[in-house]
């Protein structure tokens, strides 16, 4: 059972705000410390994916010249993922069977496709401010991501990564 495309995303955005907010100067152990706990939930996803994600949404933003912004940014993209299945189409949150955060089928997250929607996003929440992040929202305080709060909360080190 695969992990839902928006929960990859979201992930792949938090990899990116570890390391642009973190002390490590490589992705990799953010990246690791996503896969190895989720790959206790959901079928494993690759380290290699997220550092792939991660590495180039860091590299977009730093084209657009993001700088203080990049983490309001990835916030964001976070926040809307969670709460919109598409740009304008909210997801529901309690549905009649199951839980949103139950495994997918089949595979449907790819890093190319998380950086598309992420690059689109940023251009989308640039002219349509109406996007952000409600004032104070912080994905570790979010009730439908709760079994997540420790793996957001968790922290880092150069000997995790080895």
């Amino acid at each position: 059972m695969y992990l839902p495309a928006f929960l990859f995303d979201i992930f792949c955005s938090r990899v990116a705000r570890e390391f642009i907010t973190g002390s490590l100067s490589s992705p990799d152990t953010y990246a690791k410390k996503y896969s190895e706990e989720v790959g206790d939930e959901y079928s494993p996803v690759s380290e290699a994916l997220y550092v792939g994600a991660a590495t180039e949404i860091v590299q977009f933003l730093s084209e657009i010249e993001a700088g203080e912004d990049a983490v309001y940014y990835l916030d964001c993209f976070a926040y809307n993922r969670l709460y919109f299945s598409n740009m304008n189409v909210e997801r529901k949150m309690k549905p009649m069977f199951g839980s949103i955060l139950d495994p997918d089928k089949e595979e449907e997250y790819k890093a190319d496709i998380t950086v598309k929607n992420f690059k689109a996003f940023v251009f989308n929440l640039r002219s349509d401010p109406g996007k952000k992040a409600p004032t104070g929202w912080e994905i570790t305080e979010e009730e439908h991501l709760e079994k997540f709060k420790e793996l957001f909360e968790k922290t880092v080190s150069v000997l995790d990564g080895l």
